[in-house]
């Protein structure tokens, strides 16, 4: 026999009012457990729902940082500026190779 999750925590987890050791423990269980999945359906709050559905799929929408934006960010540049930052660095490098052949005489 399963163990079930109590109606206390699981009206902590409809509600979003629960720790994530909690909330992981009850996500295991409720793919195998039809009527703990049922309790928490009743439970469940629509507009939380759509909200949580929308960030989820605005997080796997987003494309990957680039090493080089990861590093922008951790040090505190906003997402946006290294997002840009990282999507133009070959343009800069591009620019520092062609002043340098020019100066030779090759450009």
């Amino acid at each position: 026999m399963s163990w079930h999750v109590q109606p206390e925590l699981l009206e902590q987890y409809a509600s979003g009012d629960i720790d994530q050791l909690q909330a992981y423990s009850i996500e295991a269980h409720l793919p195998s457990c039809e009527d703990c999945r049922s309790q928490i359906a009743m439970l469940a709050d629509d507009v939380r729902l759509a909200r949580v559905w929308a960030e989820i799929g605005a997080s796997i929408d987003a494309p990957a940082r680039s090493p080089v934006e990861t590093i922008l960010v951790r040090v505190g540049v906003p997402e946006h500026v290294a997002r840009l930052l990282g999507a133009t660095r070959g343009v800069g490098k591009n620019r520092v190779t062609s002043r340098k052949r020019r100066r030779r005489g090759r450009g």
